[in-house]
Formats: C-alpha cells, structure tokens, sequence
C-alpha cells in the first residue's frame, strides 16, 4: 500500500485515463462494426464462435438449415451448402466414433487396473484396436472439418459475389407514352 498521497493521485489519474481510453476505443470498434454492417445488407455473414459457426443475414442470426434455404436463389452456391451439410455430417459421424473408440480404449484399461488381475495380452490387443480406430476416426474427423469450413465459406463467398452483382445489377427504365390526360412518365428502378 502506498502511503504517499501524492503518488496515490498520479496513480488513480492514470489508471482513470486508461480506462476511459479503452471505452472509448471500445465505443469506436462498435461504431466501425455497425456501419460496416449496413452497406451488405443482402450479404451473409459466416463467423467462427466458441459454439461454431454462426450466420447471420440482414442483420438476423440464421441457423444453418436457413441459411441453405436462403442460397436456393443461387443455385451454385446451394449446391456448395448442400455439400457442405453433407461434409459436417460425415465430420459429425467420425468425431462421435472417434470419442467412443479413443474412450473405450482408455475405459478398458482402466477396467484392467481396477479389475486386479493385472493387465493381459487381450487387454492389450483390444486397447491397441480401439486406440488405432480412435486415431484413425479422428484424423478423418480433422480431415472433413476442414473440408467443411473451406467448402461452407466458399458457398457464403459464392453468395455474396452474386447477391452484390445482383444490387450492382439493377437499372433504372424510363417509359414514356401517352395517356387520356397527357404524356406520362413511368420511372423503373
């Protein structure tokens, strides 16, 4: 504890002054964040979360089901989701069985131990099988993770580049003709 007043003060106007800095750098990271946002507005947006990947479109969160019903307008990057889905099911799949192999494995020798009879060459045996399958399924869960993600985002890429040259796209009609009061004007956007 410092005793010195003095020191004190200096020491509560910095730590003051830091904090308010980072509010407000905080406050601007919100702003930038927020205005980047709004020009896509018809653009979806993949990020990587804790939970994993989350979508949003327009400004709402979309599940990934939604999100492959909104790509049907864009008949490529559907069949990009749509191999996607099937990619992260094989993911999902081989992660499962991965941690049931990797547990039985390790669950058996336990069970060896605990058993008191010491561990034999079957015990062995069966823990080297579930081990190599527990491997094997994981690096083929690693594999179709990647596979997953690249495929996904290049759907979502696929997407936005038509949906911006769809906004880009659109062109602006005159009509001009007669009508019983006179000439009109008729202005397509």
């Amino acid at each position: 504890m410092i005793k010195n007043p003095g020191i004190q003060l200096q020491l509560c106007r910095i730590t003051g002054s830091i904090m308010l800095l980072l509010c407000i750098f905080s406050l601007q990271a919100q702003t930038y964040d927020t205005a980047a946002v709004r020009p896509d507005a018809d653009t979806i947006k993949a990020k990587n979360t804790e939970i994993g990947i989350v979508f949003s479109y327009k400004g709402d969160l979309f599940s990934s089901k939604e999100v492959t019903e909104v790509m049907k307008i864009c008949p490529e990057a559907y069949k990009a989701m749509l191999k996607a889905n099937r990619q992260f099911s094989i993911y999902f799949i081989t992660g499962i069985l991965a941690s049931a192999f990797s547990g039985a494995a390790v669950g058996w020798m336990i069970g060896a131990f605990l058993r008191g009879t010491g561990v034999l060459i079957s015990d062995v045996i069966i823990f080297a099988a579930n081990g190599a399958l527990g491997i094997s399924f994981g690096i083929m869960s690693v594999t179709f993770r990647n596979k997953y993600r690249k495929t996904l985002y290049s759907a979502v890429d696929i997407f936005n580049r038509n949906a911006r040259q769809l906004t880009s796209a659109r062109s602006i009609t005159l009509d001009l003709g007669l009508t019983c009061s006179g000439v009109g004007v008729k202005v397509n956007f």
